[in-house]
């Protein structure tokens, strides 16, 4: 694998009510739900229909938890991933830790959160879980159950879906409270390298960054790192990060973006658009709640790359589903292949 020789150098939580066995090849069995059982809330869905079930917690004072049943039906039986996620009280929908919560092991859970169904269970699926009445709180906790036909994103239900969505909405009276920004300090991101081993890319969703060599995860890689003498310290999109890389080995051919490297469709690579502002470290360090970004003018509009940059700059952006932000530079490396890097802090809607 090449990179651009002469400019890049080489170098309080729900329970769900499900138990399983691993059988074989990593078949997962579930329990079957009894559904002679009497539930507090039942959602039946059998194809594209968003359905959603309201439960008003006051209702059920004294209760430590709700039963519900959330019944999956495809036709076709091309049902092959289940995900799940929890909004408590306006904090951003976040998927749950299966392995926990189903006492699996790391294989069965894949790195998105979601969990494989077997053959067996692509056609109909029942699912019990229990959820927790919060002994505090104003607003909701809102949590979504779907199914798809590969591989989703659990921060866009719409992906490949075939089944859902559904959502439960516990009701505790009141508004959500404005949420805190997501702030992550200290990130660094590094140049791109030939050999896939470089933390080039980062999720606004909660800072973490992606090496190169793990394409499992490019749902998440929403903007990255690279340095062209050209342009300088830059930031792009993964849908608009430059062409870079050869990925068969062979100096004839035109080199290739994030499509080719991973194999991933181009409409499903991450689009982010950015917006340099005058903001000063002040105006940066005061921001705290969501809402001091809302009126943050980055849009649809502006470009999916930023060049240039350099320490103090303070940057916003608008990642694809919706989420407002700020990066502030804090250190750059303006140099080629394993000393290019760029430092900054990220404040985010969550």
């Amino acid at each position: 694998m090449r990179l651009i020789g002469k400019l890049l150098a080489i170098g309080s939580f729900i329970y769900v009510g499900l138990f399983v066995t691993s059988c074989g090849d990593d078949e997962t069995i579930f329990t079957p739900v009894d559904t002679t059982a009497t539930f507090d809330v039942e959602i039946v869905n059998d194809g594209l229909t968003d359905t959603t079930a309201t439960i008003v917690a006051s209702n059920f004072a004294g209760m430590n938890t709700v039963s519900a049943l959330i019944d999956f039906t495809s036709t076709d039986g091309n049902m092959r991933r289940i995900y799940v996620t929890r909004d408590e009280f306006g904090t951003g929908d976040e998927p749950f830790d299966l392995s926990e919560q189903l006492n699996l092991s790391n294989q069965d859970v894949k790195a998105d959160g979601s969990l494989d169904l077997p053959n067996s269970l692509r056609n109909e699926l029942k699912v019990e879980f229990n959820l927790p009445i919060e002994s505090s709180g104003e607003g909701t906790v809102i949590y979504k159950f779907w199914a798809t036909s590969g591989k989703g994103d659990f921060r866009d239900p719409t992906k490949r879906v075939v089944v859902g969505v559904n959502t439960v909405v516990i009701n505790y009276n009141g508004d959500n409270p404005d949420p805190a920004v997501v702030s992550e300090t200290g990130i660094t991101l590094m140049a791109p390298l030939a050999d896939l081993s470089s933390n080039t890319f980062v999720s606004t969703d909660d800072g973490e960054i992606y090496l190169l060599s793990d394409p499992e995860n490019v749902d998440f890689w929403d903007f990255g790192f690279y340095f062209l003498n050209s342009v300088g310290i830059s930031l792009a999109s993964t849908a608009d990060y430059p062409a870079l890389f050869d990925e068969d080995n062979n100096s004839s051919t035109a080199l290739v973006a994030i499509a080719g490297l991973t194999g991933q469709e181009q409409s499903e690579l991450n689009v982010v658009y950015f917006e340099e502002t005058s903001l000063s470290d002040t105006d940066f360090d005061a921001i705290s709640n969501s809402s001091d970004l809302d009126n943050l003018t980055v849009s649809a509009s502006d470009g999916q790359r930023v060049n240039n940059l350099a320490v103090g700059d303070i940057v916003a952006f608008l990642d694809q589903y919706g989420k407002k932000g700020l990066i502030e530079v804090t250190a750059v490396n303006a140099s080629v292949g394993t000393d290019g890097s760029i430092t900054f802090d990220m404040k985010v809607q969550p």
